[in-house]
């Protein structure tokens, strides 16, 4: 018997996805491409977290994260291994105290340059904040 996919696909890659990996709390996927990139992925909701992680000049073909899920290890054909840190949680915090005061997140619907999706990433952005991540135990 086959299983279903669970939710929509996780794009964002421009080129072949050679690897995956999961996070060892299930929260975040990893994946590498021949985009020459590495994305993480929010894996209760498939959007990107940050930017992809860019350095390496040939296809990704291998990723993985470590047991505590502070670092993502990727091979290349570019014949490099890169560490990527990864103190998800922490970067979160400084991200969420940094901007707890700006309009975007406080009241986006009161900027009028923003979109209703613009809006809606405020709104997204203050309750992934409220929910205080950085506080859960790994």
């Amino acid at each position: 018997q086959t299983g279903e996919p669970i939710g929509q696909p996780l794009q964002g890659h421009t080129d072949g996805v050679w690897s995956v990996a999961v996070s060892p709390d299930g929260q975040r996927i990893v994946s590498g491409s021949a985009d020459q990139t590495v994305r993480i992925w929010n894996a209760q909701t498939g959007e990107p977290i940050g930017q992809p992680l860019q350095g390496h000049t040939g296809p990704v073909w291998s990723v993985a994260i470590s047991p505590d899920g502070q670092r993502i290890v990727s091979g290349s054909d570019d014949q490099t291994v890169r560490i990527w840190e990864g103190n998800w949680p922490g970067w979160m915090r400084l991200a969420c105290d940094r901007l707890k005061y700006h309009p975007l997140l406080t009241a986006p619907e009161t900027l009028p340059f923003l979109d209703e999706e613009a809006i809606n990433i405020g709104r997204d952005a203050k309750a992934a904040c409220d929910a205080q991540p950085w506080l859960q135990p790994d």
